[in-house]
């Protein structure tokens, strides 16, 4: 295994401008990159069904391909549009474990994606929001997965956030985060993830201004603005 070497795959989204700055990297660039962040861990108990949608096979390659090295009990369903949209095809084991499936021949069910499945096993899946929705309410066991982008925002509270102890006040609807509001009014404040584990877009909350049992997650002296909620509060920010 190559400790030395990030791959990533990124697809080019039309209007995507992270996509975009992605693909116009040319050989020899240099990158600035942080320390990797596990958001997706590998747990290799008992049996295993992995499902990939589209470009969602990044992540579970190399479970795979750990998986069939060492022998271990594993079912793959790669799912996507066309052949010609899925990478990494060249790459997967030749193994009856392993089922491609493209959409050519109808969008497929849960029920389908999920019968491979070795009894009691736990299920990793990456790909678009909704083949994750609907796996996660139809699979009773264990599963693990990661998105592409962060969940949408239900039944949240509106509350408001005033940009430092004299600044301006900016509302916070809701169905947005405080990192959309915020962005609104300032179009570069820091963020990444957008799913409340990365800390990029972490700012300080001004002492005093408002009880942190109010939202959550919060760290010990900031608000991590793309996930964290006030309920019905004023938040003053240091910034």
């Amino acid at each position: 295994m190559d400790r030395l070497t990030y791959r990533i795959a990124v697809r080019l989204v039309p209007g995507g401008t992270g996509s975009a700055e992605a693909h116009a990297l040319a050989v020899g660039a240099v990158v600035l990159v942080s320390g990797p962040r596990q958001a997706f861990p590998f747990v290799p108990k008992g049996p295993l069904l992995f499902v990939a949608g589209g470009i969602g096979i990044t992540p579970i390659l190399p479970m795979v391909h750990w998986s069939a090295v060492h022998g271990h009990d594993y079912r793959l369903v790669y799912t996507g549009r066309s052949r010609a949209a899925m990478p990494f095809l060249d790459e997967l084991p030749i193994s009856a474990r392993v089922r491609v499936r493209t959409d050519e021949a109808g969008l497929p069910t849960s029920h389908e994606l999920l019968a491979d499945a070795p009894e009691g096993a736990s299920l990793y899946v990456c790909g678009p929001t909704p083949l994750l929705e609907a796996l996660r309410h139809a699979w009773s066991g264990p599963v693990h997965f990661e998105r592409f982008a962060p969940p949408p925002i239900q039944d949240g509270d509106p509350f408001e956030l005033r940009l430092g102890r004299g600044g301006p006040v900016v509302p916070v609807a809701a169905n947005e985060s405080a990192l959309t509001a915020l962005r609104r009014v300032n179009p570069d404040v820091a963020y990444s993830c957008r799913q409340g584990f990365c800390g990029t877009c972490e700012v300080r909350v001004v002492p005093g201004a408002v009880d942190h049992r109010g939202y959550l997650p919060s760290t010990e002296d900031g608000m991590l603005i793309c996930v964290a909620r006030a309920a019905g509060a004023r938040v003053v920010l240091d910034m």
